[in-house]
C-alpha cells in the first residue's frame, strides 16, 4: 500500500463558499478546522471525519466542549478518515498524546481495504481486478459490488473491509496513551444487519458509519476508556441557507468529480440530510462534558 495523501486541503472550504466559512489552521502538513491552538498550553483532542468537523455547522461539537471544559479543545478531524490517517505520521501521533483526553469518533468501514482494494487516502480505493489497477470512489466501488456481485462474493468482501477496520481501528487506540473516550456520532445505532441484496446502497450498507455494527464496536470499545453513544435525528434535515439568508442549492462536488456514475452527481441538494445538525452537535456535547470532565479531574 503506499502512502496515503494527508496533503489536500479541506475541500469543504470552497465546496461551501457563500454558504458557511470554516476557520482553518494548519498543523502537520495537514488543515484543521478551528484557530491555531497553544500547544504549549492543556488541551484536550477529537479525531474524525466530517462528522466531527462540523461540516455546515458554525459550532461543531469540540467547539463547545471548549467553552464549556475552559481548556482548549483541538478540532483534529479529517475529512473522509480513517483510522490509517492518524497512525501513518509518527508527528501526527505525538501530537493525539500530548492531550489530556481523547475523543476518537467511530469512523466509516467502507473505505478499510479488502482482498481486491488498498486506501489511498479521502473516500478512495484502488481496485484490483484482473491484474489491472483502477482508482475508484468507496462509494462507487460498494455500489458496483451490490450491483454486479453474487451474494456470496459480497459479503465475503465485506467480511475482509470489517476485519480490517477492526483491526486498524483497535491499532489507533492501542496507540493513544491518553484517556480515549470512543464516540459514536450517527442517525443510527450500531444494531444494523446487512439487508438484502436487491435493496439499494444506501439501505443495504447503513447510514454512516457505513458497514460498522454492534459486534466491530464491542471489540474496539474494549480498547478505549469510555464509551459515549449518540444516535439520534434531532434538526435533520437542514434547509440551506446563504449569509444573505436566503435558501440556496448544492451541488453532490464530491461525487461529480470522483463518482461520476452516481446517480446524484449531477443533481443538486437544498438541504443537509446527511452530516449532523446542529442540534446534534450541542447533544454531542451535552454527552461528552461530563466524561471529559471526570477524565480531567482525577
Amino acid at each position: 500500500m503506499g502512502e496515503i495523501d494527508l496533503s489536500k486541503s479541506v475541500a469543504y472550504v470552497e465546496q461551501d463558499e457563500g454558504l458557511i466559512k470554516y476557520d482553518i489552521f494548519k498543523h502537520n502538513k495537514r488543515e484543521f478546522r478551528g484557530t491555531r491552538p497553544k500547544w504549549k498550553e492543556d488541551y484536550g483532542i477529537c479525531l474524525g471525519s466530517a462528522h466531527t468537523f462540523g461540516r455546515y455547522v458554525e459550532t461543531p461539537y469540540p467547539e463547545l466542549l471548549q467553552k464549556n471544559l475552559g481548556m482548549q479543545v483541538v478540532n483534529y478531524a479529517i475529512p473522509s478518515a480513517t483510522s490509517l490517517c492518524y497512525l501513518s505520521k509518527d508527528t501526527i501521533m505525538d501530537t493525539i498524546n500530548g492531550a489530556k483526553f481523547v475523543v476518537i469518533q467511530m469512523l466509516s468501514a467502507r473505505t478499510s481495504f479488502n482482498s481486491e482494494t488498498c486506501y489511498m487516502g479521502g473516500n478512495r480505493l484502488v481496485r484490483t481486478f484482473d491484474g489491472h489497477e483502477k482508482k475508484i470512489s468507496c462509494m462507487q466501488y460498494w455500489r458496483d459490488r451490490l450491483e454486479n456481485d453474487d451474494p456470496a462474493k459480497l459479503y465475503n468482501l465485506i467480511s475482509e473491509s470489517r476485519a480490517s477496520y477492526v483491526k486498524q481501528f483497535s491499532s489507533l487506540l492501542k496507540n493513544i496513551k491518553p484517556k480515549k473516550i470512543l464516540f459514536w456520532f450517527s442517525v443510527r445505532k450500531p444494531n444494523h444487519t446487512l439487508s438484502k441484496k436487491n435493496k439499494g446502497y444506501g439501505e443495504f450498507y447503513g447510514q454512516f458509519p457505513q458497514l460498522v455494527n454492534k459486534d466491530m464496536v464491542n471489540t474496539i470499545r474494549s480498547y478505549a476508556d469510555c464509551y459515549v453513544e449518540l444516535a439520534s435525528k434531532k434538526g435533520l434535515p437542514t434547509k440551506f441557507i446563504d449569509e444573505e439568508g436566503d435558501s440556496i442549492d448544492m451541488e453532490y462536488s464530491f461525487r461529480k468529480k470522483f463518482a461520476p456514475k452516481d446517480p446524484l452527481a449531477n443533481k443538486t441538494k437544498s438541504e443537509n440530510s446527511y452530516y449532523p445538525s446542529p442540534e446534534m452537535h450541542v447533544q454531542a456535547s451535552d454527552l461528552l462534558i461530563p466524561v471529559c470532565d471526570r477524565i480531567l479531574k482525577k
